[in-house]
């Protein structure tokens, strides 16, 4: 048996290799550490060994698979694409008449289904919000399953730094809090990230141009462990949103993370790991979950201004976060919350569709038992939601004053005085040193059941 996981690369001003790598890291840590009884059962089926492949680039797919599209995949095979870019290239309609079990991972915060250009017999979400807003619009013969993102181990070398006794070199700067993504965007995001660096300062930072794990490594180790670290949606003081990327990024290195409140189910998945706050609570919720800075042992003389002084920097991580973080989202627990191994790759019922049904999004009161709601959705169930609440299938679309992803300031983009998103700033107006991008605004077009569905652009981190 294979699995084939795949995306796009490159981008403008960014790149998805990077942005997709939380993701790309669960898909395979999920589909390579099988539980034992899932081994067992697949090599009792096949003489060869369960098979993950996975790779990334719109030319590598076309050099591999273009001409023989289903060479290396048969019936009974899994094929995962992921996010919009290149959502096209592969011929899924090819694979799903060979029998091969076809998924495409949407990667942006929507509000409605969004198949993008693929037609899979699944799609998966990373949130909550997503699944609610696509659950009762789901086209027939479409299984919607909830796939959070993961814990990833961090290199050894990011390991052993996170235990030093006394890390050295702290940031000259020190910035107590830090915008891991571009902060700009005239959707909102920028209106509320100049209201807090009024409220902090100097103490406030955004970086905005890391794109390659080498280079996070760097500016982990150099600047990130050293500051508590901001999550800010697009559309700021809207709580209707998902957690994002960057989240599983971060928190698998430890780090400290306040957010603005998320979409109340996603929250609920983050209890006691992330600290959620309005905007304007932020600044007191920042003093009351950073790390103070260091006390000298009363029977040990310290240099002036040496790391173990007295009101030296302190690293900006937590044991506890990344200890929940780990055993919460772990790729193995993740797919077997969702059914993945018995439904997926064995053919079996499982218990991910017997939980509590999707909410209406924006309904009830949540999120006692958040933990036993149904993964996995299908047509069936999704029928009489969309009956009852009187919506069609659709997305929110763009309204008066939002920007025009990826575009100049002429037509909503960065506008003037604006710091450029390649080269950054200084000064608590950023470093230009992270991950966030809008690089492309897609065309309608119809979805498996010939409704018209909105297309999104990628924004990851």
């Amino acid at each position: 048996m294979r699995t084939v996981l795949w995306q796009a690369d490159g981008g403008t001003g960014h790149e998805l290799g990077f942005m997709y790598k939380p993701l790309m890291d669960t898909l395979v840590r999920g589909f390579t550490n099988l539980p034992v009884h899932v081994s067992l059962a697949l090599a009792a089926r096949s003489k060869s060994p369960h098979v993950v492949v996975h790779g990334y680039g719109n030319r590598n797919w076309r050099q591999r698979y273009a001409l023989t599209p289903a060479a290396e995949l048969r019936a009974g095979d899994v094929f995962i694409w992921v996010g919009p870019e290149g959502s096209d290239l592969p011929k899924w309609q090819v694979m799903r008449q060979a029998g091969v079990r076809t998924i495409y991972f949407q990667t942006e915060p929507v509000d409605a289904c969004e198949f993008s250009r693929s037609v899979p017999d699944e799609l998966w979400e990373f949130s909550w919000h997503n699944f609610d807003a696509c659950a009762p619009f789901l086209p027939a013969n479409v299984t919607l399953r909830y796939v959070p993102l993961g814990f990833s181990p961090p290199p050894v070398a990011a390991v052993e730094a996170s235990f030093e006794a006394e890390p050295r070199d702290p940031p000259a700067e020190g910035h107590a809090l830090t915008f891991f993504g571009y902060p700009y965007f005239k959707s909102g995001r920028g209106r509320c990230y100049e209201r807090l660096r009024t409220a902090l300062g100097s103490r406030l930072n955004a970086t905005w141009s890391v794109w390659s794990s080498d280079a996070f490594e760097r500016w982990w180790r150099d600047r990130g462990r050293w500051t508590v670290h901001l999550n800010f949606h697009k559309t700021c003081e809207n709580a209707h949103n998902p957690v994002v990327f960057r989240t599983a990024l971060l928190l698998s290195r430890g780090a400290i993370i306040v957010s603005e409140h998320a979409y109340p189910y996603d929250e609920a998945e983050y209890d006691g790991i992330v600290h959620f706050g309005t905007v304007n609570e932020l600044p007191s919720l920042l003093a009351r979950v950073a790390l103070p800075p260091r006390a000298a042992p009363p029977a040990r003389l310290s240099a002036p201004g040496g790391p173990d002084a007295p009101g030296a920097p302190r690293v900006q991580t937590s044991g506890r976060a990344a200890a929940l973080f780990a055993a919460r989202f772990e790729p193995q627990a993740i797919f077997q919350r969702a059914g993945v191994y018995e439904e997926l790759l064995l053919g079996l019922p499982s218990n991910a569709s017997k939980g509590a049904p999707p909410p209406r999004l924006g309904g009830a009161q949540c999120c006692a038992q958040a933990k036993a709601r149904a993964t996995v959705w299908r047509r069936d169930a999704a029928r009489s939601i969309a009956h009852a609440s009187g919506r069609g299938h659709r997305g929110r679309g763009r309204g008066r004053g939002q920007p025009s992803r990826g575009a100049g300031a002429g037509a909503g983009g960065r506008g003037r005085g604006l710091p450029s998103r390649r080269r950054g700033s200084v000064n608590g107006r950023g470093t230009g040193r992270a991950s966030d991008s809008e690089p492309w605004r897609q065309r309608a077009r119809t979805g498996p059941t010939g409704r018209a569905l909105r297309r999104t652009t990628p924004s990851g981190t």
